[in-house]
């Protein structure tokens, strides 16, 4: 079995026990002692890269109200690596226009934070705000920033297959949906030079561990350090 079965299953078994121990159904657990062994972490299957980007978003049919909405979407998650819960629940205060940030509220872990977004996205989301949200809008809408057509907030699984619907069209024989767009620009920052702990508050990773899968699927970062260091680089 791989590693993460091992890991998941040995980690069911332990807090069965460790339930079992608390109620006093059993009078000791040594199971406690017990080291889990290390998952690893998978690198991302594809990563798209900023012509795949700019495949998808041509995609988009943006003469209509959806399609407006659906630009400045894609055009968010790809300008400030948000996550999906963290976008279906962005308000409209939430956007900063003078600064360029986004506050991301109560994201994963609970946590607020501040994430820069590009001019491209914010006019979008302006043209969005302008032209399309009152087509969506009605008396129930709230303060919601990308509305469904029914007038409410997206479900995460409604999100995902909006975005994964682009992604296939483009015909890049890669899939996947929101999360695409969040390991573009990571990834696209540190092909870039970007200094990982920047990339690490960019994401709101608690752990640079996480972030350092960056580091590894970066290439043309990589490219650029063979070429300059190794011997037979030429």
């Amino acid at each position: 079995m791989a590693q993460t079965t091992i890991r998941t299953r040995a980690t069911t078994v332990k807090v069965f026990l460790r339930g079992l121990f608390t109620k006093g159904i059993i009078k000791t657990n040594d199971c406690e002692k017990f080291e889990l062994p290390k998952a690893g972490k998978a690198l991302p299957k594809s990563i798209l890269s900023v012509n795949d980007v700019l495949l998808i978003i041509k995609q988009v049919p943006i003469h209509t109200f959806k399609g407006i909405r659906d630009r400045a979407i894609i055009e968010c998650f790809y300008a400030s690596g948000i996550r999906r819960n963290e976008l279906v629940n962005l308000s409209l205060q939430d956007i900063d226009f003078s600064a360029n940030l986004i506050k991301i509220v109560k994201g994963k872990g609970g946590h607020d934070r501040f994430v820069p977004i590009g001019k491209t996205a914010i006019l979008w989301i302006q043209k969005y705000l302008r032209d399309a949200r009152p087509y969506f809008a009605d008396l129930g809408s709230g303060q919601i920033l990308f509305l469904n057509i029914d007038g409410k907030k997206f479900l995460p699984s409604a999100m995902s297959g909006l975005m994964s619907k682009y992604i296939k069209r483009a015909n890049l024989n890669k899939f996947g949906s929101c999360h695409q767009y969040r390991h573009a620009a990571a990834t696209h920052m540190m092909d870039n030079d970007a200094d990982i702990r920047h990339v690490q508050e960019f994401l709101g990773h608690s752990s640079i561990s996480t972030t350092q899968v960056y580091v590894h699927v970066s290439k043309a970062k990589l490219q650029r350090v063979y070429s300059k260091s190794h011997p037979r680089a030429s």
